[in-house]
């Protein structure tokens, strides 16, 4: 259900890729579990996390200047927008 929302929603801008959707899902999954037991994010809905999380990161990285050079990302807490950039653009370091 995450891959097909997230391909859904991010598909206006580009499309990922089925690594980058794994990549991105094994994150999630992460983030839910530790969310249970210490508070990571207030949003917890499936819908909200694609859009208000993943969406908005994955969008930063195509934001980003092409080429190759260092991202910084001070204080992500559940590694947003650090992660889903990653993911998007492994080039940068």
């Amino acid at each position: 259900m995450f891959r097909e929302l997230l391909a859904k929603e991010f598909s206006p801008y580009a499309s990922l890729s089925p690594e980058q959707l794994s990549l991105a899902e094994a994150h999630y999954e992460l983030l839910v579990r530790w969310n249970s037991r210490m508070n990571l994010t207030r949003i917890e809905s499936l819908e909200e996390m694609v859009q208000l999380h993943y969406c908005e990161s994955f969008f930063v990285g195509l934001t980003l200047p092409a080429g190759i050079f260092r991202v910084v990302d001070i204080g992500s807490g559940p590694g947003f927008p650090g992660v889903p950039v990653a993911i998007l653009r492994p080039e940068l370091e």
